[in-house]
C-alpha cells in the first residue's frame, strides 16, 4: 500500500460524517457558471480548476462594457468565438449559455405603460432581439446545448394554496385585454359600494325595462333600487362577502354560473358606468315622457282640429279660440288656431325626444364599450401565456435555423428557468410547465406552417425547448409554505422538500426538465450559497433525476463564497453531492472525504487557499496543484 503520509486511500462509499452524496453521481457530471467578464478568461480558469462543463452568462443588455460588467455576446468578435470553442473541445469541456440576467419576461409584460401596465409587442420583440444575440453566440462556441432564460412573466396571483405569497386582501384581481395589452388589477382589499339590484321574486335580474336578464353575469344590464325619495340603494361589501354571495348563487343555480373575479372587477370598475346608468336611465324615462306627450298632444290636436272643421265662418272660429283659451287659460295669437298651438308643441316635443335619444344613446354607447371591454377581458394568465409562449417558440425556430445553417450536431434549446414567487409567473412548478407546454405547441403551429408533419413537429419543439429548473430558486418558496403547528419548523421543511421532489418528479417525467441549476440557502432568499450548506434538497433532487435516467447538465452557480475560495461552489458540490473517490496528501485525519478540501482546506483553514486556482496555480509547486493537473497528486 503506498503512504500517502497521515492519509489512507478512501472513497465515497466510506460512511459520511454528515451528507450522503449521490454515490450515483461522478463529479463530471456537475458543472459550473463561469464568473461574468471576459469570456475566454473565465473559461480559462474555469478548467483549470477542474470543471467539465461550463455555462457562460451575461449581464448587459444593449451596448456592452467589459469595464462596467455590463457584458453582451456581441462583445466577443469571431476570433475570440472560436478561441472559446476550440479551447472546450481541446479540454473535452462542454458548454451552455445564460441569456443577460437582467432579461425577465418574455410576454412583453412592461409595469410602466400607461394604466398600471400591461404587455408591449414592443418589449417582447425587444427582449428577442437580445436572446437571438445569445443564440448566436451559443451556436459560435458551445455549438448547441442550453439557452438560459429568465421568466418573470407578469404578475398573478399564486393559486396553489398552500403557499401564502400575498394575504388575499392585499392581492389583486387581474385581467388582461387580448388586443390591447391593457391589464386591469383590482385589489380585493377594498370594500365596495355595490348597489341593490332589481331582482324578481325568483331572485333573476332585472334590466332598464323590468325584464329578465337571460345572463346573470351581464352586470351592465342590471338596474339599481331605489328607495323612497328616488335615492339609489348601495352595500358595503368586501371581497370575502361578495365571493360567498356569488358561491351561494352558484351553488342554487348550477346552470347559471357566475366568475366571482370578473363581477368584482365590474364593480370595482363601476365608478365608469354609475353615471351611465342613471343618466341612461333618466334619458330614456324623459324619452318615454315625452312620447306620451306626443300621443296626448296629438290627440288634443285632433280633437279641436274636429271642431275647427265645422266652424262658420270667421265668428265661428273666434268662438272655437274662446272656447281653447278658456280651458287652457291661455291666449292664442290673432289667426291662430288651437290645431297650430298643438302643431307648434308637438315640434318642439318631438325636438325633446331626440335629444333624449341622443342622450340616451351616447350613454349606452359607453355601456357597450364597458360592455365589450367586459366580454374581450382574459385572464392575465391566459393572455400573458400565450404572448410568453409566442415569442419563445420565435426564438427556439430562430435557434433551429441557425442550428441547420452551421450543422451543429447538437440542439440549441431555449432554456426558460424558474425564479422566485416574488418574480411572477413562471416560478412555481406548474407555472414553468404551462411555459414549456404553451411554447411547444406555439412551435408545433409554426413547423406546421412550414410544411412539417405534426410528429415530427412535436419532437422538434420539444428538442428545443425544455426548462431549466433551478433548485436555489425553488427552495425559496419554503418560506411562504403552510406550516403545520402541530410540526416542528424542520418537520415542516421536511414537508415542503418532499412537495417539491414530487412536483419536480412530475417534470421530469413528463419531459418537461432539461437543464439544471444547483445552489444553496435556507429557504429564504437566493444567496447562492456552496450546495450542501443550506437546506435545500439538492441531493434528493439529484437523485432522483439519476433514477430517471436524466442526460441534461447540473451547473453550479457561484454566489456568496468568499475571495479566498473562488470555486468553492464547485468544490462543495464534489463533495457533498457527487461524492467522487479521491487521493490526498496533507490530510486532517483518517477517512478524509471531498468535504475535508472543500470545508478544511489544506492548511485546516477555512477554505482550499486562492493559489491553487486560475492562473496563479502555475507558479505553484506541483504538491499543491489541483487534480486537473497531470503529476497533481489528487485524484
Amino acid at each position: 500500500m503506498v503512504d500517502f503520509g497521515k492519509t489512507d486511500y478512501f472513497n465515497a462509499m466510506d460512511p459520511p460524517k454528515k451528507i450522503i452524496p449521490v454515490k450515483e453521481l461522478s463529479h463530471k457530471e456537475i458543472g459550473i457558471s463561469s464568473k461574468m467578464g471576459d469570456v475566454l478568461q473565465g473559461l480559462k480558469s474555469d478548467i483549470i480548476a477542474g470543471a467539465s462543463h461550463v455555462e457562460i452568462g451575461f449581464m448587459g443588455q444593449g451596448k456592452g462594457s467589459l469595464g462596467q460588467g455590463n457584458t453582451t455576446p456581441e462583445m466577443f468578435d469571431k476570433r475570440k468565438r472560436e478561441e472559446v470553442r476550440q479551447l472546450g473541445k481541446i479540454n473535452g469541456v462542454s458548454l451552455s449559455t445564460h441569456a443577460s440576467v437582467r432579461m425577465s419576461g418574455w410576454s412583453g409584460f412592461n409595469p410602466q405603460a400607461p394604466g398600471g401596465g400591461g404587455f408591449s409587442e414592443k418589449q417582447a420583440n425587444e427582449n428577442l432581439m437580445e436572446l437571438k444575440r445569445t443564440i448566436d453566440f451559443a451556436a459560435d462556441t458551445a455549438e448547441g446545448g442550453a439557452i438560459v432564460i429568465h421568466t418573470g412573466e407578469f404578475p398573478r396571483n399564486v393559486k396553489d394554496k398552500r403557499f401564502n405569497v400575498e394575504p388575499e386582501e392585499e392581492s389583486n384581481v387581474y385581467f388582461a385585454d387580448p388586443i390591447t395589452g391593457k391589464i386591469e388589477a383590482t385589489p380585493k382589499g377594498e370594500l365596495l359600494q355595490i348597489p341593490k339590484w332589481k331582482r324578481d321574486k325568483n331572485g333573476n335580474y332585472l334590466n332598464i325595462n323590468d325584464e329578465i336578464i337571460k345572463d346573470p353575469t351581464d352586470t351592465l344590464s342590471r338596474m339599481p333600487e331605489k328607495d323612497e325619495e328616488g335615492r339609489l340603494i348601495f352595500r358595503k361589501m368586501s371581497y370575502k362577502d361578495f365571493k360567498n354571495e356569488i358561491n351561494e348563487w352558484n351553488n342554487k343555480k348550477p346552470d347559471q354560473q357566475r366568475d366571482v373575479d370578473r363581477e368584482w372587477y365590474a364593480m370595482f370598475r363601476s365608478d365608469r358606468w354609475e353615471v351611465s346608468y342613471s343618466m341612461g336611465a333618466q334619458y330614456w324615462e324623459a324619452m318615454k315622457r315625452h312620447q306620451e306627450s306626443v300621443k296626448e298632444l296629438t290627440k288634443e290636436q285632433e280633437y279641436w282640429k274636429h271642431f275647427e272643421s265645422k266652424a262658420v265662418g270667421e265668428e265661428g272660429m273666434e268662438s272655437i279660440r274662446r272656447a281653447f283659451n278658456d280651458k287652457h287659460q291661455s291666449k292664442l295669437k290673432k289667426g291662430e288656431k288651437p290645431s297650430d298651438f298643438y302643431t307648434k308643441h308637438l315640434e318642439n316635443t318631438k325636438k325633446e325626444i331626440i335629444r333624449d335619444k341622443e342622450g340616451y344613446l351616447g350613454y349606452e354607447k359607453e355601456l357597450q364599450k364597458a360592455r365589450a371591454l367586459m366580454d374581450r377581458l382574459e385572464t392575465i394568465e391566459d393572455v400573458g401565456l400565450k404572448r410568453s409562449a409566442k415569442t419563445i417558440a420565435k426564438a427556439a425556430m430562430y435557434a433551429l435555423a441557425v442550428e441547420k445553417e452551421k450543422k451543429l450536431e447538437k440542439s440549441l434549446f431555449i432554456a426558460p428557468e424558474n425564479m422566485f414567487a416574488e418574480m411572477g409567473y413562471g416560478s412555481h412548478p406548474d407555472e414553468l410547465r404551462k411555459i414549456v407546454v404553451k411554447s411547444r405547441s406555439a412551435m408545433v403551429d409554426e413547423l406546421k406552417k412550414k410544411g412539417m408533419n405534426v410528429k415530427e413537429a412535436k419532437k422538434v419543439a420539444k428538442d428545443h425547448i425544455k426548462a431549466t429548473w433551478d433548485i436555489g430558486h425553488g427552495n425559496t418558496w419554503a418560506k411562504y409554505f403552510e406550516e403545520n403547528p402541530d410540526l416542528s419548523p424542520t418537520e415542516n421543511k421536511k414537508v415542503f422538500d418532499k412537495w417539491m421532489i414530487k412536483e419536480l418528479t412530475k417534470l421530469t417525467d413528463e419531459g418537461i426538465i432539461g437543464h439544471v441549476h444547483v445552489s444553496d440557502n435556507f429557504g429564504y432568499e437566493d444567496e447562492h450559497l456552496s450546495p450542501g450548506m443550506g437546506n435545500a434538497p439538492i441531493n434528493e433532487f439529484v437523485k432522483m433525476l439519476k433514477n430517471k435516467k436524466y442526460e441534461g447538465n447540473i451547473i453550479v452557480e457561484w454566489g456568496a463564497q468568499g475571495q479566498d475560495e473562488p470555486y468553492g461552489a464547485m468544490l462543495a458540490a464534489w463533495a457533498n453531492v457527487a461524492g467522487s473517490s479521491m487521493y490526498r496528501v496533507e490530510g486532517v485525519g483518517l477517512n478524509p472525504t471531498w468535504s475535508d478540501l472543500e470545508g478544511g482546506g489544506y492548511f485546516s483553514g477555512g477554505s482550499t487557499p486562492r493559489m491553487l486556482f486560475g492562473p496563479y496555480a502555475t507558479a505553484m509547486s506541483k504538491d499543491f496543484q489541483l487534480w486537473s493537473y497531470s503529476d497533481a497528486p489528487i485524484e
